[in-house]
């Protein structure tokens, strides 16, 4: 009798399992969404040094408790650091063999812009209740936009 129960667990939890885990064609970083790079307001001029200076390194790569400071601090992220300029140009254009998150001219369909724009709370970066705010978005979708240059 306990052995046909956990066969029944085991099989039911992976049938949970593969009916939780999402098809290739629903998979949110691949969704594109509404961002009108050329009319928004920046907040500081979109290039890619800003971008970092400004965003990526302060937000986001803040030793001791940020998801994608160094490879070594606590809470790094899957390889996904920003503790240098390079390290964040690279990662983010997939420039290391990893996924692209920014696609240059492509700001809609950027994963990145997908993640920032996001209302879903278990998808949208920076985790947490508070969106990156819209200027912050709209420099890094013009710096997307014009081309996505170092």
């Amino acid at each position: 009798m306990f052995g046909s129960r956990a066969r029944l667990l085991t099989v039911f939890g992976l049938c949970v399992t593969v009916a939780a885990c999402p098809d290739d064609d629903d998979d949110e970083s691949s969704r594109c969404v509404e961002l009108d790079a050329a009319s928004c307001a920046p907040l500081y001029t979109p290039t890619f040094d800003n971008v970092y200076t400004e965003t990526l390194r302060p937000r986001c790569a803040v030793e001791g408790g940020s998801c994608h400071a160094n490879p070594d601090a606590v809470g790094a992220r899957n390889g996904f650091w920003f503790d240098t300029p390079e390290r964040a140009y690279g990662v983010l254009l997939g420039e290391r063999g990893d996924a692209t998150w920014v696609v240059p001219e492509d700001v809609e369909c950027s994963p990145l812009m997908s993640r920032l724009q996001s209302d879903d709370p278990f998808f949208v970066m920076p985790p947490g209740s508070q969106p990156m705010p819209l200027g912050v978005r709209c420099s890094i979708a013009q710096w997307i936009a014009s081309g996505a240059e170092r």
